[in-house]
Parts: structure tokens; C-alpha cells; sequence
């Protein structure tokens, strides 16, 4: 199952300031995380990960990904089990021209038996967070 999430940066929004997208996601194993750095963002865009206000990617907490027409593959591993399952991207921008727009693209596994019973999704009672009813 896929989830994506974009944001756009203006110019000159500050760390300490960051803009925030998020995924709401279903017990899962958050498998991949691509995260595009389009051209123009010249290593000025700095993006970070965290759930339940934990930094998850980097794992190191003064770490970021920044980069140029860079297409970034990362394989966290991590499970998203506890009551809050939404997954939040930080962004910033030191350009002072031009905003820019990141988009990370997110894969997971679900885990039926940590919330929810895989029959009880498909009969529409208690549907995880993040997932339509039909």
C-alpha cells in the first residue's frame, strides 16, 4: 500500500519554523520512503521525519536530507503500532527567492492483527485510520 506526501516550502521559512505535511497511516511496517528533491532546491530544502514528535528519519536528530534533482530511497523499518499512526514530514527553506515543492512517496506493509481484524476491514467495521469505507 502507498501513501504519499507533498509539500511546498516558501522562500526563507526558517527551521525553527518549519512547514509540516502528514500521513495518516494504518498499523503497518513503514517499509520505503523516496523523497524527491526536484532541480533548483541546490541543497537550500532540509526535510526530516517524525512520529509521535520522535524523530525517526535520520535517525540522527541533527541529521537531514537536503539535496538537488536527487531521488532519496530510505528503508526505515519502523512500525507504526501505537494509537497516533500519522506520520509527519518537516520541511524548511533557506532559499530567499524561490519556494520549492518535496514530495516523499511512502510504502508500507499493514499489520492485520495489531488493531483490526483484516475481515473486519473488509466488511467496513472498525477501518484503520487513513482508510476509506466504500
Amino acid at each position: 500500500m502507498s501513501y504519499s506526501i507533498r509539500i511546498s516550502i516558501p522562500s526563507e521559512t526558517l527551521q525553527t519554523s518549519p512547514i509540516s505535511g502528514s500521513a495518516v497511516l494504518p498499523p503497518c511496517i513503514l517499509d520505503e520512503v523516496h523523497l524527491e528533491f526536484p532541480n533548483g532546491c541546490a541543497g537550500l530544502v532540509g526535510v526530516w521525519f517524525e512520529y509521535q514528535s520522535i524523530q525517526v528519519m535520520p535517525v540522527n536528530v541533527d541529521g537531514l536530507y537536503r539535496g538537488d534533482e536527487l531521488f532519496i530511497p530510505i528503508k526505515p523499518n519502523l512500525e507504526i503500532s501505537e494509537e497516533d499512526f500519522t506520520l509527519f514530514m518537516y520541511a524548511f527553506n533557506e532559499d530567499d527567492l524561490y519556494e520549492h515543492v518535496i514530495t516523499a512517496y511512502i510504502n508500507i506493509t499493514i499489520q492485520t492483527n495489531k488493531t483490526f481484524e483484516f475481515g473486519n476491514l473488509m466488511n467496513g467495521n472498525n477501518l484503520a485510520p487513513g482508510l476509506l469505507q466504500r
